[in-house]
């Protein structure tokens, strides 16, 4: 084959006309659904098939390629757009494939039609009317033949239609004789039906008595075991109570005993916990006592020094009154918080002095009631009891303030004294 015209022949554009063949079939149920989709649809399969036919009709050696590769590549988004159209059916997919098609009509104008002389046109006629008038005795003999056909298949058909009528008057004496056959079987059944029937019921009013008799026979003998099972409960029952009644007193007794026991020793147990509260109170109150007395003495000891320290700066100097202020401002803080702690020791001694005597009044009340009778321990618990529960404790009286001014004027004498002493 000619180089020329293979090129043609084989060349894409008729691959992407038959793909596009197929996709217009696949999707014709879609455009059927509205009329504006099949119209698109429509006028793609017609520019389709024109596209075909006129490239059918060119010959290969006029026919350039570059027309045929500008057409494949709208024929490719021609073929996209329909295959988008089979799974969507909307119709901007339509649109934009007609779109494509008339770039494409552009190119497929531009190749050039030669058309074919008159004389090759009289010859393919005189060949066309040839290939009919084949085409035509060819019918004639098949017609022939069918006729023929057509009266053997009467005469098969006849043959049939007796066999089937012979089966059929065969398959009616079979139903006959059946439905006979059937209608005994049947009277047969319900006669032997009637009696079982029959024999069932009397069994079964033979065995309701039996069962009656059975069970009153039950009910008499349940009943008189259950009248000896009552009574020997009701026995039983008795002793167990009258039983269970006595250990109940005894241990109601017990608990009684155990209750007066249990109250001696939460009587005991209460006052030790009171002994030993107001212990703990009165130690806490001492080592308060102790810690407050080594603050009260550390401050006379640092107030000491401050005061030898600016003696000894202004010991060649003239006694001014701005070095006693400096000496005033500079000795009270160590006067007023050695006062204060003194006065905590004194208030904390006497905290405990309180506490202590209380825990030995609270520990002794009980061997020394041990000789007086129930009555008299009583009394003497419950006015102790008054003096002890319900006490508040006091506010820091006029006497702890004079108390405070006395020590803190005390230890302005002492130190008065011992700077006269250093200054001779």
């Amino acid at each position: 084959m000619n180089q020329w015209i293979n090129r043609v022949q084989t060349h894409q554009i008729f691959k992407e006309i038959s793909a596009v063949d197929e996709l217009l079939e696949t999707s014709r149920k879609a455009a059927q659904s509205e009329q504006l989709l099949f119209d698109a649809w429509e006028r793609i399969s017609r520019l389709n098939s024109f596209v075909a036919t006129y490239l059918s009709q060119i010959d290969p050696l006029l026919l350039p390629l570059s027309a045929l590769n500008n057409c494949v590549q709208h024929y490719s988004q021609i073929r996209g757009n329909l295959a988008n159209f089979g799974g969507n059916p909307i119709i901007n997919y339509l649109l934009e494939a007609n779109n494509q098609f008339d770039a494409a009509l552009t190119y497929i104008a531009a190749i050039p039609q030669v058309k074919e002389p008159v004389l090759e046109l009289d010859l393919s006629a005189a060949r066309y009317r040839e290939n009919v008038g084949d085409l035509v005795t060819q019918f004639r003999d098949q017609v022939s033949d069918c006729a023929d056909d057509l009266n053997i298949l009467e005469k098969r058909l006849a043959t049939l239609s007796n066999e089937v009528n012979a089966t059929k008057e065969r398959a009616d004496n079979v139903i006959s004789q059946m439905q006979q056959q059937f209608s005994a079987a049947q009277e047969s059944r319900q006669s032997d039906a009637l009696v079982a029937e029959t024999k069932r019921s009397s069994d079964f009013i033979e065995e309701q008595e039996n069962r009656k008799t059975s069970y009153s026979l039950w009910i008499e003998d349940t009943q008189e075991k259950w009248q000896k099972s009552l009574s020997d409960f009701e026995e039983e029952h008795t002793a167990i109570s009258n039983a269970l009644r006595g250990v109940g007193d005894s241990v109601v007794q017990q608990l009684e005993q155990q209750k007066e026991y249990a109250e001696k020793i939460v009587g005991i147990i209460s006052t030790e916990a009171v002994a030993h509260g107001y212990g703990k109170t009165a130690n806490e109150e001492k080592d308060a006592v102790k810690a407050w007395r080594i603050l009260a003495v550390a401050t006379l000891v640092c107030w000491i020094i401050a005061g030898v320290i600016f003696f000894a700066f202004t010991y060649d100097r003239d006694l001014s009154v701005s070095a006693m202020i400096r000496q005033f401002l500079i000795s009270t803080p160590f006067v007023l918080l050695s006062g204060f702690a003194a006065l905590q020791v004194s208030k904390h001694q006497r905290s405990e002095r309180v506490n202590r005597q209380q825990e030995l009044e609270i520990a002794a009340i009980d061997p020394y009631l041990a000789s007086f009778d129930e009555e008299t321990r009583k009394e003497v618990k419950k006015a102790l009891a008054e003096k002890i529960f319900g006490q508040r404790e006091t506010e820091v009286t006029k006497a702890d303030a004079k108390q405070m001014f006395e020590t803190v004027s005390d230890t302005l004498k002492v130190v008065k004294q011992l700077k006269e002493a250093l200054k001779k």
